[in-house]
Formats: C-alpha cells, structure tokens, sequence
C-alpha cells in the first residue's frame, strides 16, 4: 500500500496502520474501502504484536501482565486469512507499475516461469523457486 501511494500520488506515508494505509489508497482501487477487506486488515492490524512481527514483537495482545514480554498467546494465521492475505496483496501489486521503475514483478516472474527475470535466473536454491513460493498455499492452486 506504500509503494502504491508512492506511485500514485508521490506521498510516502508514515504508518505501520494497515487502516491508515488503506485510506491513503482508497481513491486508486475499490478494495480499499470494501467493509471485508477493512474487517480482514482491521484483524490484523497491530503494528508489534507477535501475529506480524514473530520474535521481534514488543506486544502480546493475549498478554495481560506487565512482566518482561513473554509469548502467551498469539494471533494464529488460520489458512483462511493467509489466502485473504494473499489475494489481498495480488490485488494490490496489480496496481504496480513496475516497468516504470525499470524492474519486473519477481513475484509474478516466478508464477509465470519467466526466466529472465533476475531473480528467476540468479536462484542457484536445490527445491524450485515457484514451489517456494505456492507450496501449501492454497491461493495458488
């Protein structure tokens, strides 16, 4: 949502806020005021809880206590929410225009076998670089 602010209208915002965010880009796509989309971001939206930042969280939201940060509980990424996830963020790199920096989407590189690409063709990794990619994820299939 950065990058698209940033291309759109040349406005970096200052937010780790996905609702903040998705308010700065709601004139370029539809997607961003959709009450389902707000819902799903809205979920996932505290900027250092364990659920975004793994290890390096500074917030518990399970948590109760003031002692020294310990995991107690987490947000637990259903695989429902990692497709809303993703399908959230394909739409939103749609709206990319990476040519206009000189680069191509890696992502979509990857997807599309395109070898070309300078991520697709510097891996030296053993397993496949697409199958790193989709490998149980259900929104690639």
């Amino acid at each position: 949502m950065k990058a698209l602010s940033v291309q759109e209208a040349q406005k970096y915002t200052e937010t780790h806020s996905l609702l903040e965010l998705a308010d700065t880009c709601a004139p370029y796509d539809p997607i961003f005021i959709d009450s389902n989309a707000r819902e799903f971001l809205r979920r996932i939206d505290a900027f250092d809880q364990v659920g975004r930042y793994g290890a390096a969280a500074k917030h518990d939201p399970l948590r109760t206590s003031t002692e020294e940060f310990e995991t107690k509980g987490v947000m637990v990424w259903l695989q429902a929410y990692r497709g809303l996830l993703d399908e959230f963020v394909f739409r939103v790199r749609e709206k990319l225009d990476y040519l206009k920096i000189g680069y191509d989407d890696s992502l979509r590189s990857i997807l599309s076998g395109n070898a070309s690409s300078m991520l697709m063709g510097t891996w030296t990794g053993e397993q496949d670089l697409r199958d790193v990619l989709v490998r149980e994820n259900d929104f690639f299939k």
